[in-house]
């Protein structure tokens, strides 16, 4: 595992290391500018803009084992980078804020969609993570005014489990 600033450490630069005898401990860095503890077995990670996000966190969820992250810069998704570490990669597609987030089974297909919230928009996220602004589609075009944030309850938020919904209680 290959360990630097761009996955976490405050400084590249290491003068020494120190781990007890018990392998399963965290390991000890002085660096340049402090001491770090590296922890390589625990399964808590710290992901910031080091590893692609941007902007104040609004949302987090996950459709189909892609963990998605609105933020007020946009919608960014989690994947693997060729050195096998986490980091997350804008859809380029919303690159505005992301408000909130519904997962929707279609009634007449019976599969589920993401619908993203975003500021003047509404976008369906696909499989291949494909973007579509469903708010461009001749159904919604023009039926949109505004979308923003407004506090709702996780129960009314399922009790209208609909696009028109996600459309006008955003």
């Amino acid at each position: 595992t290959v360990v630097n600033t761009s996955n976490g450490l405050q400084d590249d630069m290491i003068f020494n290391l120190y781990q007890n005898q018990n392998g399963n401990s965290p390991v000890w860095l002085c660096l340049n500018i402090g001491i770090s503890r590296l922890d390589i077995h625990s399964q808590i990670r710290r992901f910031s803009e080091e590893s692609g996000l941007k902007g104040s966190i609004n949302f987090i969820t996950q459709y189909n084992k892609t963990l998605f992250v609105g933020t007020m810069s946009g919608v960014f998704y989690k994947t693997i980078d060729p050195n096998g570490f986490s980091i997350f990669k804008q859809l380029n597609e919303i690159n505005t804020t992301a408000w909130s987030y519904l997962h929707f089974k279609d009634p007449a297909t019976g599969k589920k969609r993401l619908l993203i919230g975003g500021t003047g928009a509404v976008y369906e996220v696909k499989e291949n993570l494909k973007v579509i602004n469903i708010s461009e589609l001749p159904d919604f075009k023009g039926k949109i005014g505004h979308v923003g944030y407004s506090p709702v309850s996780y129960t009314h938020l399922r009790a209208h489990d609909t696009v028109l919904a996600l459309v006008c209680r955003l």
